[in-house]
């Protein structure tokens, strides 16, 4: 049951798993001055499904790790390594470029889509990005570019801006970094 499950988190990690008055679940940590803790803390997990999606998708949708003294986000190899689907993705991307193929990448969530555009800035692949906050000039823009040019092999898009009768057939492979079941 849940909550015995949520006691075993509890002793193997030092977190602490509290219920509300509404019966809604937050998270604490039990030590002091973690930023990690500090960015989960209270943390509502009211929707546990949405919150597991978001831990399969990358860690970084918790806390994404930044330095201190500038506040710039820290884009290093790190990146890549603490998340399953960015290592097989670093791993398949390349190759792909390198025969020339052009690849969509869905994502339904727009976080997600802000990490693997900062994976793509970090291996210096062009892209062309377009989620639900495109106005139509720019979704234009970046449609015409991508036919036009094939130097741009990467087209990163959410599932519900695709949904809006987007046709790219100058594409020839399609990943879904993450669905919309």
């Amino acid at each position: 049951n849940d909550d015995e499950f949520l006691k075993i988190i509890e002793k193997e990690a030092d977190y602490t798993f509290e219920h509300s008055e509404n019966d809604s679940i937050f998270l604490t940590k039990s030590i002091e001055n973690d930023p990690i803790a500090d960015s989960i803390k209270n943390m509502k997990l009211q929707n546990i499904f949405m919150q597991l999606r978001k831990v399969c998708n990358h860690p970084y949708l918790f806390f994404y790790p930044y330095n201190v003294k500038t506040n710039a986000l820290n884009i290093d190899i790190n990146l890549i390594k603490c998340s399953g689907k960015l290592i097989i993705l670093d791993q398949l991307l390349p190759e792909l470029i390198k025969r020339n193929h052009r690849t969509l990448i869905f994502s339904q969530m727009t976080g997600t889509m802000d990490i693997l555009e900062d994976y793509l800035n970090m291996k210096s692949f062009n892209f062309c990005r377009i989620d639900g906050s495109t106005p139509q000039v720019e979704r234009e823009k970046q449609i015409n570019e991508f036919r036009s040019n094939s130097n741009i092999p990467v087209f990163l898009l959410s599932t519900r801006a695709a949904g809006l009768g987007i046709n790219l057939v100058s594409a020839d492979t399609v990943i879904f970094y993450d669905s919309d079941y």
